[in-house]
């Protein structure tokens, strides 16, 4: 049975055949296996934080797409859509049609998040981090909260290089003063 590893490949997620050690592409229906919905929000709970999602090395929206096409990324996103859809009872639910939009313009706009932020962004909004949801759940309010998601995954991101940058000059003995 080939291991699921995510390795950086030109526009392919593969997988290493643990029989040959060699590289292969990995199928969808592999894909699924290991990052239904389901299986993505186990996978990734330990991911809190978008710093550990930054981290957590999962397929990104991007990668998904070049692998599988436009088309199987919009109906991957429109699952996790979905599973918010069945957890949230509001009055005014989505439609199939607002659901597949706000998939359509989650994959356009933040194709640089990865399954964990996914995970993540829906997990917030479950959690009522985002606010309230008062018996109304549609596709500016999930892009509301993948904005407000973004800008703190951009700000986290930045603190840790900023941090990086000053531990290598500490350590590598370089001083602010020349």
């Amino acid at each position: 049975m080939n291991k699921l590893v995510l390795q950086n490949s030109p526009k392919r997620l593969m997988v290493v055949d643990e029989a040959t050690q060699a590289l292969i592409p990995i199928t969808q229906e592999a894909f699924l296996k290991e990052w239904a919905v389901p299986q993505a929000m186990a996978k990734y709970r330990p991911c809190t934080t978008a710093l550990a999602c930054l981290e957590s090395k999962a397929p990104t929206i991007a990668d998904i797409r070049n692998s599988f096409g436009h088309d199987y990324i919009q109906a991957y996103v429109e699952m996790w859509i979905v599973n918010l859809r069945m957890f949230f009872n509001v009055g005014k639910a989505m439609t199939d049609e607002q659901t597949y939009m706000t998939a359509e313009l989650i994959v356009d706009s933040f194709y640089n998040l990865n399954i964990a932020d996914i995970n993540l962004v829906f997990k917030n909004a479950k959690l009522g981090k985002y606010g309230k949801i008062y018996d109304r759940l549609d596709g500016n309010i999930i892009l509301e909260w993948f904005q407000r998601y973004f800008d703190e995954r951009c700000e986290a991101a930045a603190e840790r290089s900023i941090r990086e940058a000053h531990s290598y000059r500490v350590n590598s003995g370089e001083s602010r003063e020349r």
